[in-house]
């Protein structure tokens, strides 16, 4: 039986649950107040909602998916309480090696400038640099354009985030930290779902981009994709950067210049479910199957 931390109402989760071929058993962490949850160091048993239950005796592989309470009326110290007993739980199957998926510490182990490292061997990749306490313009060429990301995607204290944004080096300031690259000017995205073996391409134009950093036009319900064909090269070269890197799950983000794909990076977690929705590609087939067959690990 699959096991699927995550969260009520999430949209991929929602898309998939039908299509999965195995038996599964839906967690959702913030509705835990709808189970009867027992774990003791030899064993364990989640009673659900209809009596539905998952134990040590019948679950064999464990998908964790975005269980991240950013909001909740409970208190901080039942929540804490709640994510270290799944957390827990989690690593029960992670030493079976019965995982699928990545794990949500995958980019402690494989930040981005690694899979900027390895990526390299297979694909143009940008400069990445990660610098504070001196001023980026000391170091960088002020004849290019340069973005700044987010290594992390945590929030700053009054709830905003950092998208791909260009900045002016020059007039950075020396605080920092900043994680920065060349500003690559393409007229295409391409993202590709990795499911196993399978891959699923998708394309968008950049044609009227907000920012940057096409996640910005998607909140405001600007970006459409649509999918496309990978040439058999692009496929080898995507297959061997995940078998190089160890990973069968995740999206990685490239943007097509002049017919060449520039790799961005792996989000291995990365929301899918938006490329695909009515699975007329068949992507949310694919992860079905993915989440049903694929290979179990242990990489916590």
């Amino acid at each position: 039986m699959l096991l699927i931390i995550t969260l009520s109402g999430d949209p991929a989760v929602d898309l998939v649950v039908d299509k999965v071929s195995i038996p599964i058993f839906r967690l959702n962490v913030d509705r835990f107040r709808d189970y009867e949850f027992t774990l003791r160091p030899k064993d364990w048993e989640i009673v659900g909602p209809g009596s539905h239950r998952i134990s040590s005796d019948t679950g064999t592989r464990c998908w964790w998916w975005k269980p991240l309470i950013t909001r909740s009326s409970e208190d901080p110290l039942i929540m804490g309480e709640v994510r270290a007993s799944v957390e827990e739980l989690y690593s029960w199957f992670a030493r079976r090696h019965w995982l699928v998926g990545n794990s949500p510490l995958f980019e402690r182990r494989i930040g981005k400038l690694y899979q900027a490292e390895v990526a390299a061997d297979f694909f143009e990749t940008p400069t990445s640099v990660v610098l504070w306490g001196q001023r980026p313009n000391a170091l960088l060429t002020t004849d290019r354009r340069w973005v700044a990301k987010s290594q992390a995607m945590e929030m700053t204290a009054d709830g905003r985030g950092l998208f791909v944004t260009e900045v002016d080096v020059q007039s950075l300031d020396a605080v920092g930290p900043w994680f920065l690259q060349p500003l690559v000017e393409s007229p295409t995205d391409v993202t590709v779902q990795v499911a196993g073996d399978d891959l699923f391409a998708f394309q968008r134009s950049r044609s009227g981009n907000l920012t940057p950093d096409w996640r910005f036009d998607f909140f405001v319900g600007e970006a459409t994709w649509e999918s496309v064909s990978l040439s058999r090269s692009e496929v080898g070269q995507v297959l061997d950067f995940c078998k190089a890197l160890g990973v069968n799950w995740g999206r990685l983000d490239f943007l097509r210049v002049d017919g060449r794909l520039i790799f961005l990076e792996l989000n291995p977690n990365g929301q899918w479910g938006f490329l695909d929705p009515a699975d007329d590609s068949g992507l949310v087939t694919g992860v079905a199957r993915f989440l049903s067959e694929s290979t179990t690990h242990g990489r916590h």
